[in-house]
């Protein structure tokens, strides 16, 4: 069993992992499989302390396959502290690699943020 001081270090780290770099974005695994590639139109928001608000989808192509990842992956980015901005308008192009698929391209990679 972990002592109590190594298991709060632990959930500290976990807590720590929620934030990532501006741009870091991940292939939905839904569209990877089905071999689908499209785009979306992202609008938010960074506040004083450098998170992100106010994230929405503007437009998807095609439905139903990109904006709920895109959105979920902008919650978590976290920007320098003191430089709020609103309304940034960021367009994201998930492509699909022009080889075969069983080579292991990484989905993450394959993201063109325009």
């Amino acid at each position: 069993m972990l002592k109590p001081a190594l298991l709060l270090c632990a959930l500290t780290l976990a807590g720590c992992a929620t934030h990532a770099k501006p741009g870091t974005l991940h292939y939905p695994p839904h569209a990877w499989n089905l071999h689908v590639g499209g785009m979306t139109t992202i609008m938010y928001s960074v506040e004083d302390d450098g998170s992100t608000s106010d994230v929405h989808m503007i437009s998807e192509q095609p439905t139903g396959f990109f904006a709920l990842s895109a959105i979920h992956d902008v919650q978590k980015w976290k920007y320098p502290p003191h430089h709020p901005k609103k309304n940034i308008v960021v367009r994201i192009k998930y492509v699909l690699p022009q080889v075969n698929y069983s080579t292991g391209a990484k989905p993450d990679l394959l993201i063109n943020r325009q």
